[in-house]
C-alpha cells in the first residue's frame, strides 16, 4: 500500500532522470496517477516519450537495465506492440507496480483517460494528446 505522497517520491526522481537524456522529449503520467491515485494499491503508469521512433528500443532498455539496478525488482515483464511502441511492467519490492511505456514521439496518444504531462522539453507532448479521450459510443 502506498499513499500519494510516497508514489510522488519514487515518480519525481525518475522524471529527473528522464529530463537529462536528450532523446527523452517528455514524460507522462497516466492513468489514476493523474489525478491523484484511485486507492493505495493503485499503480504507476509513466510514458516516456521518444524523439527518433529508432530509439524507442534502446531507450526501453536503459531504462530497464536502470531500474534492475537501482530497484529491488520481484517480476518484470515485456510488451513490445510496435517497434517504436514498448511497455515494461515490474513489480517492485513493497508490491508497488510500475507500468513504464515507452513510445516515440510520432506515436504518441491518450490511451487511458487520464493523463498528466510531468515534463515537457519543446512542448511536443501536449500538442499530440487530447485533454481526454473520448468515449465510445454504446451500441
Amino acid at each position: 500500500m502506498y499513499t500519494e505522497g510516497q508514489r510522488t517520491k519514487w515518480i519525481d526522481p525518475l522524471t529527473l532522470v528522464a529530463e537529462t537524456m536528450e532523446e527523452i522529449q517528455g514524460v507522462v503520467l497516466v492513468g489514476s496517477g493523474a489525478y491523484g491515485f484511485r486507492d493505495p494499491y493503485s499503480d504507476v503508469d509513466l510514458v516516456l516519450v521518444v524523439k527518433h521512433s529508432d530509439a524507442v528500443p534502446r531507450i526501453h532498455a536503459a531504462w530497464v537495465s536502470m531500474l534492475e539496478e537501482t530497484q529491488m525488482v520481484l517480476k518484470h515483464k515485456v510488451y513490445r506492440h510496435q517497434p517504436d511502441i514498448w511497455v515494461s511492467c515490474f513489480l517492485l519490492d513493497g508490491y508497488l507496480e510500475l507500468d513504464l511505456g515507452v513510445w516515440s514521439i510520432n506515436k504518441i496518444r491518450a490511451t487511458k483517460a487520464h493523463w498528466k504531462v510531468l515534463y515537457d522539453k519543446r512542448s511536443v507532448c501536449r500538442t499530440p494528446l487530447p485533454s481526454k479521450r473520448p468515449r465510445m459510443r454504446q451500441p
